[in-house]
């Protein structure tokens, strides 16, 4: 231990007399500082967003989607939360300003079967977990690839989600995620990312920073 400024420099004095005399820089050597501007540089590689799918408030589809926004139309309408939840159902009427809702509609015919999913479990899948599955599965298919194709590949699997909830018990983001990189034999990473409202923006960085780092060779 050092407790005063001469200590230290008769320390390094007494250490690097060497190298300060020969006027030798302390630090990494020129190929080190290479490699590092290589990596750098690699990291700025444009990366494509090559395939897409989703479903939004009155959208079943990307299509529908996109003409919502060139016409201007609010997807947000007033809901009656009572209408869900019975718990909700009380003699005093809620605030007007958090009757509002972009509500996702369960519209779609969800086969279980088809993802290996038993009868008796299906009644447990969440509407997040049933979307989920059917959209990375369509847009694997959007991209060009049949997804069967992609087992035993080091593809993986990034998505923004939340925790959900079961007979009480809450289960991790990762399950739904894990789930369908089990299903169609993903060897990459298999993560759920639950920021909130940030969610998606911070699966797709974090799906960017695996393939800069070569954890993986395509995300999902």
């Amino acid at each position: 231990m050092h407790s005063t400024i001469n200590s230290i420099l008769a320390h390094i004095i007494e250490e690097h007399s060497e190298v300060l005399l020969n006027n030798k820089p302390i630090g990494p050597d020129k190929a080190e500082v290479e490699n590092t501007i290589k990596r750098a540089a690699k990291k700025d590689e444009l990366i494509a967003v090559i395939g897409m799918s989703g479903q939004f408030p009155q959208a079943d589809n990307l299509d529908i989607f996109w003409q919502n926004l060139v016409e201007s139309k609010d997807c947000v309408n007033n809901f009656d939360w009572t209408h869900i939840d019975s718990e909700l159902s009380t003699s005093q009427q809620l605030p007007n300003d958090i009757n509002w809702l972009g509500r996702l509609e369960r519209n779609q015919d969800f086969d279980p079967l088809f993802f290996n999913i038993a009868p008796a479990e299906s009644d447990r899948i969440t509407l997040q977990e049933s979307l989920l599955m059917t959209h990375v599965w369509q847009c694997i298919e959007d991209a060009g690839y049949d997804p069967k194709s992609l087992g035993g590949s080091n593809t993986g699997l990034f998505i923004g989600c939340q925790a959900g909830y079961y007979e009480g018990l809450i289960t991790s983001s990762a399950y739904a995620p894990n789930r369908m990189s089990y299903f169609l034999d993903l060897h990459g990473p298999s993560e759920g990312v639950d920021t909130t409202c940030s969610s998606s923006l911070v699966a797709i960085h974090k799906a960017v920073q695996a393939i800069q780092n070569g954890e993986c060779d395509q995300p999902s």
